[in-house]
């Protein structure tokens, strides 16, 4: 049994992340099911919009009754995969990186592994004489790095 290949528009892969986001909302909020219009005003597209989108992708919903949030927020997990996990290192290990290792992307799928930077041990002399911290093409130039 062949499977059929659907060509799915841009507009609809970029609506997908808002509206998993907003079922999130809803699950925190203790809401069980929503309507195409209650999600249409919410989203700013029409209700029949959100009908067509979600209808690439197989029958989420039931006339009448509207969408189970919790399955549907699922699904569109699956669809946007992150319902699986995906190790991550963060390239670079100053302050900015610190505080995106204490963000918990793990929510999002992502278990952050390492935190890599250059070392600075020993400072490279610039053009102009003057000391510098390696940059980025020096960290994946040289074969050390230091895991903070």
């Amino acid at each position: 049994m062949e499977v059929e290949q659907r060509k799915i528009s841009r507009a609809v892969i970029s609506r997908l992340p808002r509206y998993y986001r907003y079922l999130g909302d809803l699950l925190e909020a203790g809401v069980e099911r929503i309507s195409s219009n209650d999600l249409s005003k919410k989203m700013q597209v029409t209700a029949s919009q959100i009908r067509q989108d979600l209808n690439n992708f197989g029958g989420f919903g039931q006339q009448g009754y509207g969408y189970n949030v919790q399955y549907l927020y699922d699904e569109i997990g699956k669809i946007l995969g992150v319902n699986t996990t995906h190790p991550m290192i963060i390239i670079g290990g100053g302050n900015f990186g610190h505080a995106l290792a204490n963000y918990d992307f793990s929510k999002n799928g992502f278990i952050t592994k390492a935190i890599l930077k250059s070392c600075i041990c020993r400072p490279i002399r610039s053009a102009t004489g003057l000391a510098r911290r390696n940059s980025r093409t020096d960290f994946l130039n040289s074969k050390k790095a230091c895991v903070c």
